[in-house]
């Protein structure tokens, strides 16, 4: 009997390690982006399902384009011409996408265009609507009745779906704003921190915090579109979050007495430039990812990218990559997320800011599956990679004649990144005996190999 339970639980342990779930770049995902798309200006929209769109201009803001992706990350040739199009509004304002159009705005003019990069002339006039009065569009919202959000110097108005003025909403001065299922949350003023709520028609809600004022001090606000919790953070680092209620009230229960505090693990040769935070997200357990990264330095070789994940209590997930709550790698910094399902995450980002302010920027899709780190023997194919392997002192990386290493990433197996490694040799005396995952980068691929220490 005891003979049997023992079994058991090895058994049980082997399943657990092997069950575990990693983060990593999708596979299957093109970066058509790759480092060429360049601009002076850029601004981007990513629609439910994952098409995404760049909109910017170039040669001193005397040319523009629009280009559209499919989900799989590949150019989208039925849009425009060959996926490019330049006959859309001149660039000047937001974009905002849904899977069956999306719209641009230019000062104070609004267009809506199909999927295919066409105008849709049952929206306004021709396709277009045309604020009467001066200043300029900062931001448009598409909501679930297909209507839209139009923030404009600082007051927040609402289009129908035909493209008109909504008579039944009431404009509001907001200098943010967020929209969720049960209200839209502004901030009242440029300074201070007040915040209220309004219903859909833009109609105060005065049981919202404290006779219809929630003060929340932390800076930016993030909200749980589904649940309508708020969630305030700033852009330092260390991140720190602090939840309230659908009201407006102080969420205690939530992390410690209502914040929580993350650092990453103390890894200097690691973690070697300062963390910012870009934004927070949420998935459809309420679960609260933290993204971001570095932006230090002109090629993307000297930014990071992380996300973390926390659950809807405010604690640490450690369910969420390799026994860690945080993914975190070498390369383009995390600009904006998108969560597309509970584990495919849609990421913008920058991978170069030249001297001359021009922008490179793409689209990288993580994706959180079973077994990326897996304990998996060696694949018979690189076998001869890494040498020797169990290792005692030393590695050798053998490249083919053209290949050039780019890094090489060593974890634990619990998926906590260890070190980065530059050169084609390295010591790892210094490892304690065990087993090790080794992600090798190159110019020509990626490979991934389980590293044995004697």
């Amino acid at each position: 009997m005891k003979l049997k339970l023992i079994i058991s639980f090895f058994l049980l342990l082997c399943m657990n390690v092997k069950s575990q779930y990693s983060v990593a770049i999708d596979p299957n995902y093109s970066a058509g982006l790759g480092q060429n798309l360049a601009f002076t200006n850029v601004l981007y929209a990513a629609a439910p399902q994952g098409s995404t769109y760049f909109y910017g201009n170039y040669s001193g803001n005397t040319h523009f384009y629009l280009r559209r992706y499919l989900p799989t990350g590949a150019l989208d040739t039925s849009f425009g011409n060959n996926g490019t199009s330049d006959s859309v509004l001149p660039f000047n304002g937001p974009i905002v996408a849904n899977d069956q159009s999306f719209y641009l705005a230019n000062t104070r003019t609004v267009a809506k265009y199909n999927v295919n990069g066409a105008l849709d002339t049952s929206f306004g006039t021709g396709g277009y609507f045309n604020f009467t009065y001066t200043g300029t569009i900062s931001n448009m919202y598409i909501n679930d009745d297909l209507s839209l959000m139009v923030w404009k110097d600082n007051v927040l108005t609402k289009l129908t779906v035909n493209g008109q003025l909504d008579s039944g909403f009431t404009e509001m001065p907001a200098y943010s704003y967020e929209v969720t299922n049960s209200g839209i949350i502004v901030k009242s003023s440029a300074t201070g921190s007040a915040y209220k709520k309004y219903n859909g028609n833009g109609v105060q809600d005065m049981t919202f915090g404290t006779g219809g004022i929630a003060n929340i001090t932390e800076g930016k606000i993030r909200v749980n579109k589904n649940t309508g919790e708020i969630f305030a953070y700033s852009s330092n680092y260390p991140v720190k979050i602090t939840k309230y209620t659908a009201n407006g009230v102080l969420d205690t229960s939530f992390g410690n007495t209502g914040t929580l505090m993350y650092s990453f693990p103390v890894n200097p040769s690691v973690y070697n430039e300062v963390q910012t935070i870009a934004g927070i997200e949420f998935d459809s357990n309420n679960n609260v990812y933290a993204y971001g990264g570095s932006s230090n330095g002109v090629d993307s070789f000297y930014k990071t990218a992380f996300i973390v994940r926390f659950t809807s209590n405010g604690i640490a997930d450690t369910s969420f990559n390799n026994g860690s709550s945080l993914f975190y790698r070498q390369g383009p910094r995390i600009t904006e997320m998108k969560i597309l399902n509970d584990s495919t995450y849609l990421c913008f980002n920058t991978w170069r800011v030249g001297y001359m302010n021009n922008i490179s920027l793409g689209a990288t899709q993580y994706v959180r599956r079973l077994g990326f780190l897996s304990t998996n023997e060696v694949s018979p194919a690189y076998k001869n990679l890494v040498y020797p392997n169990p290792v005692k002192d030393n590695i050798n990386i053998s490249l083919s004649s053209d290949e050039k290493l780019e890094y090489a990433d060593l974890f634990d197996m619990s998926g906590k990144l260890l070190r980065k490694i530059l050169s084609v040799k390295s010591d790892v005396s210094g490892l304690e005996t065990g087993t090790y995952i080794l992600k090798i980068k190159t110019n020509k691929k990626e490979y991934q190999m389980k590293l044995i220490k004697e």
